[in-house]
C-alpha cells in the first residue's frame, strides 16, 4: 500500500478539516470570559516591553543597574559617615522595592561587624495545634517549620542582619508598616497567606503562614532575647 501523502490528497482534504476546526470555535458573543487583573497587567507589561526597540531595552536595563549601584553606594557612604563621625552610631537601612509583582526587602547594618554568630531565639507562643516539624540552625540562620494535624504550616526564619534580603511575590499587595514591640516591620496578606517581616539591631525575622493578622503578630511579639 502506498503510504505517501500526495499534494492532491492535501488539497482535497485540508480545507474540509480546516472548516471543521473553525466550526468548533464558539461565536464571539459567547466568549464572555473575563481575564483577571493580574493577567491583564502582565499582558500590558509584555506588550510594553515588546514595543521597545532593542536599543531602548538595553538603555532601560542599564538605567536599572545604575540606579541599583547608586542606591548601594549611597547606603555604604552613609554607613561609613555614621560610623566615623558618630562613633558607630547604630545605622540601619531598610529598603523596600516593589517592581511588578515582586517585592524585594534589602537590609544593611554595621551593627553586626563584631557579631559573626547568630544568637538563636524562638517564639514562645505558637498557635494551638502546631508543633515543630523541622528545625535547621547554623551560625548565620535559624529556621523552623511548624505544622498542625491538617498539614497547615508556619515558617519562621531568623538571620543575621549584616546583609539580608527577602524577595517575595506580593502581586501588587502593598506591605503595611507595623511595629513588633519597639521594632519596625512589614506585613501583608495575599491569597489567605500572611507574611510578616521585621528586624532589630542584630537580626531580621520573618513569619509566613495561613494565620490571622492578630495571631501572627502575637507569635512575632513572643520572640524574646
Amino acid at each position: 500500500m502506498d503510504k505517501m501523502i500526495h499534494d492532491e490528497f492535501l488539497y482535497a482534504n485540508v480545507p474540509q478539516e480546516e472548516k471543521k476546526m473553525l466550526e468548533k470555535i464558539p461565536p464571539e458573543n459567547e466568549l464572555s470570559h473575563k481575564f483577571s487583573r493580574g493577567f491583564n497587567r502582565k499582558m500590558k507589561a509584555l506588550l510594553k516591553y515588546e514595543r521597545r526597540t532593542p536599543s531602548m531595552r538595553r538603555f532601560v536595563h542599564r538605567m536599572k543597574i545604575a540606579a541599583t549601584i547608586f542606591l548601594v553606594m549611597l547606603s555604604l557612604t552613609f554607613g561609613t559617615i555614621m560610623s566615623v563621625e558618630a562613633y558607630r552610631i547604630r545605622f540601619f537601612e531598610f529598603i523596600t522595592q516593589v517592581c511588578e509583582e515582586l517585592t524585594s526587602i534589602v537590609i544593611h547594618s554595621d551593627e553586626n561587624a563584631g557579631h559573626d554568630t547568630l544568637a538563636l531565639v524562638f517564639p514562645t507562643y505558637v498557635p494551638d495545634g502546631y508543633s515543630i516539624l523541622k528545625q535547621t540552625s547554623s551560625e548565620y540562620k535559624n529556621s523552623i517549620i511548624y505544622c498542625n494535624e491538617s498539614g497547615a504550616e508556619i515558617y519562621y526564619l531568623q538571620k543575621l542582619s549584616s546583609q539580608s534580603e527577602f524577595i517575595f511575590d506580593s502581586e501588587t499587595v502593598e506591605p503595611k508598616e507595623i511595629a513588633i514591640g519597639t521594632h519596625k516591620g512589614y506585613i501583608f496578606i495575599n491569597k489567605g497567606v500572611t507574611q510578616i517581616y521585621w528586624y532589630d539591631n542584630f537580626n531580621v525575622y520573618s513569619l509566613i503562614g495561613s494565620l490571622d493578622e492578630s495571631e501572627i503578630i502575637k507569635m512575632a511579639e513572643s520572640i524574646q532575647k
